[in-house]
């Protein structure tokens, strides 16, 4: 059973890899249009934020291109696209194409001579609104009926957790980049990055934890569930550990106890991404579906 599992993750590796990345991604650029928002009076700020805007949106485009793998071939998105509105694939790259159409275009208009001050309040409220939506449908794009280990209330409340684990802490590491993060004592933007990812971090091992007890009564005739995914108990305590050791670089510096250093910020993110590739791989492994098949 646990090879049946293994073997259903490896061949899903590109989607493994899209859950991993595009959530933080997108949740990373939702924060950063809401700093914007928030300081947009201060030009300087403002020109510093939009320019460092393409690193999540490059986070989220590698995550999305490692997907289209998975349709054989990139043109095979076109015919996906057919479905929306009533397949959860197709409302997942809709709202993919249309979150990274919304803040790709607005990052390249930020380099007007003369931009304008309204149409960029209004874009930004517009990206951090897709970023959500882009989120929420990635998140609902298991719920199968007759996949009886992803049709559960914990699949799409722990994905949606990944993306607020790793969203702001990549918020954070673009912010440092840009030389915008305030990491000391008095700073509080910082603080409240770690802050956030930290108590997604805890609520989310919860759920993996009710999560993993509900998988225990789940089989069908080809076996047990936890059988298939021998993996989803060690993936989630790494995951715990990593976050956690992914809070406190970050943490250490955004409270001042220690000196900002962006390669430090760097390390816990790639931390956080080994854990979240870890926990999104033994998903995989739990495919299941309602009937005999496999």
């Amino acid at each position: 059973m646990a090879e049946i599992g293994f073997s259903f993750a490896i061949e899903e590796i590109c989607l493994v890899l899209f859950t991993t990345l595009a959530p933080a991604g997108a949740i990373a650029l939702f924060t950063l249009s809401l700093i914007a928002l928030r300081r947009f009076s201060d030009k300087a700020v403002l020109a510093r934020l939009n320019l460092f805007m393409c690193v999540p949106i490059v986070v989220t485009i590698v995550g999305l291109v490692a997907s289209t793998v998975h349709l054989g071939s990139p043109a095979n998105a076109l015919y996906v696209m057919c479905g929306v509105g009533r397949s959860p694939l197709s409302n997942e790259v809709a709202s993919a194409v249309l979150f990274l159409g919304v803040a790709g275009l607005y990052w390249a208009y930020s380099f007007a001579e003369r931009p304008k001050a309204a149409v960029q309040r209004v874009w930004l409220a517009a990206i951090a609104a897709s970023a959500v939506v882009f989120v929420g449908f990635v998140a609902v794009a298991y719920s199968h009926e007759t996949i009886v280990t992803w049709n559960t209330p914990f699949v799409p409340v722990s994905l949606c957790l990944n993306g607020l684990v790793g969203g702001p802490l990549l918020a954070f590491a673009t912010l440092q980049a840009a030389g915008l993060c305030p990491c000391n004592a008095r700073g509080r933007l910082g603080r409240a990055l770690v802050a956030v990812s930290a108590g997604a971090l805890v609520a989310n091992l919860v759920v993996m934890g009710l999560q993993l007890a509900d998988l225990s009564g789940i089989a069908n005739a080809a076996g047990a569930a936890l059988d298939r995914a021998p993996l989803a108990a060690p993936s989630a305590v790494l995951y715990g550990v990593l976050g956690a050791a992914a809070c406190a670089l970050c943490g250490v510096q955004a409270w001042g106890l220690g000196k900002p250093s962006l390669s430090k910020t760097l390390i816990a993110l790639g931390l956080l991404f080994v854990g979240l590739f870890a926990v999104r791989f033994s998903f995989y492994m739990m495919h299941m579906t309602a009937g005999i098949g496999l």
